[in-house]
């Protein structure tokens, strides 16, 4: 009865600490819908990414709100998107403009929505801009958060075309052409 006991006991402890160390391992996939949008990326832990919106927010719309002064919102890589955004609309104010629209928006009760990065939007494309998800136009042209200012200081902007066979890929716009929106946002 005794070592049946301590047997008992040292079962038990080693349980607890075998079920208190785990942790609900998360699996997601691309496409999946989560968090008000659709998953385009998936970084290496495979419980974080990026989701974008299920729809556009605006088609046709310019980059900047009229001031065509330079807002530096330069960075290009993932992860830089959220930031440019904040940069762009300290800069330009209220408006209607590409950066500002995913800034404001609210999908499901999540508010944390951006324009994406020049990189961040690559990777959108890549990984969902070809398919049936997420509901891209043919040949149409997508605007990043990456301004990319020329050598006579004139601001200009990264684009992405998506469904062309001709153009798929990025391009400078100058901020007062006119382009889609798809927000995204981190989970």
């Amino acid at each position: 009865m005794k070592k049946f006991f301590m047997f008992s006991m040292i079962f038990i402890a080693t349980s607890a600490i075998i079920f208190t160390g785990c942790k609900k391992k998360l699996f997601f996939n691309i496409g999946d819908e989560y968090q008000g949008g659709i998953i385009f990326y998936i970084d290496d832990t495979d419980e974080h990414g990026l989701i974008c919106a299920k729809a556009n927010q605006a088609n046709n719309i310019t980059w900047f709100n009229g001031d065509d002064n330079p807002t530096y919102a330069s960075g290009s890589g993932i992860g830089t998107g959220n930031t440019n955004t904040n940069t762009i609309v300290t800069a330009y104010g209220n408006g209607s403009y590409a950066a500002k629209i995913c800034y404001d928006l609210e999908i499901d009760g999540y508010t944390d929505w951006y324009l994406p990065s020049k990189d961040e939007l690559q990777l959108l494309f890549q990984n969902l801009g070809s398919s049936e998800i997420g509901n891209f136009g043919v040949c149409t042209d997508y605007w990043s958060s990456t301004e990319q200012i020329d050598t006579y200081n004139s601001p200009g902007a990264w684009c992405q075309t998506f469904n062309c066979a001709a153009a798929n890929g990025n391009y400078r716009y100058t901020i007062t052409s006119k382009a889609n929106v798809r927000a995204i946002r981190a989970f």
